[in-house]
């Protein structure tokens, strides 16, 4: 897959129900380049749970003033078009984006590929295949996890070494 928008959202805890997105990173990928990127912090309207500051660095004052997550979530997809998204653990995020476009009454469907579940099938000696495992496996820098933007841009990072491990599996079954 060539034309994607690598994703992912930080969040004010875990249920789409009663949580809200705090922030928004995305890369979008064309013909294999980037073309685009959003990191987009939301006012979500709510107190930030001390464990999510913590987690994160995002604080109430950094978000005031920022636009809601119905604002954050239309500019998202007009950012995405028609392309479809990527993420790790990508139920997590859709699961939120589709809560947010529901309330709005926005159609929001979306095909989509997970570099969790990628990674399960290719590597599945490995412990853990948490984001942050699976970069410290390749060697892609994780300076700023847990920062939406940062973290959508390993998981298109982390992408590339999994296609490049498959095409080289590939490649021994053909031989």
């Amino acid at each position: 897959m060539e034309n994607y928008v690598a994703l992912d959202l930080e969040t004010t805890g875990l249920s789409p129900k009663n949580d809200r997105i705090l922030e928004i990173g995305a890369v979008k990928i064309e013909e294999g380049r980037e073309t685009g990127r959003i990191a987009t912090l939301i006012d979500p309207q709510m107190k930030i749970p001390e464990r999510i500051r913590e987690l994160t660095g995002i604080t109430q004052e950094m978000v005031a003033g920022q636009p809601t997550p119905a604002e954050a979530v239309r500019a998202f997809l007009d950012f995405c078009g028609e392309l479809d998204l990527m993420g790790h653990n990508l139920i997590f995020d859709y699961s939120f984006l589709k809560h947010q476009a529901a309330d709005q009454k926005i159609p929001f469907e979306k095909n989509g590929i997970d570099t969790l579940k990628i990674a399960r099938i290719l590597l599945p000696d490995l412990e853990s295949r948490s984001l942050t495992n699976l970069c410290g496996y390749f060697q892609i820098d994780r300076a700023h996890a847990h920062r939406a933007y940062h973290d959508a841009l390993a998981t298109h990072e982390l992408y590339q070494h999994l296609v490049r491990i498959a095409e080289e599996g590939q490649e021994r079954i053909f031989q």
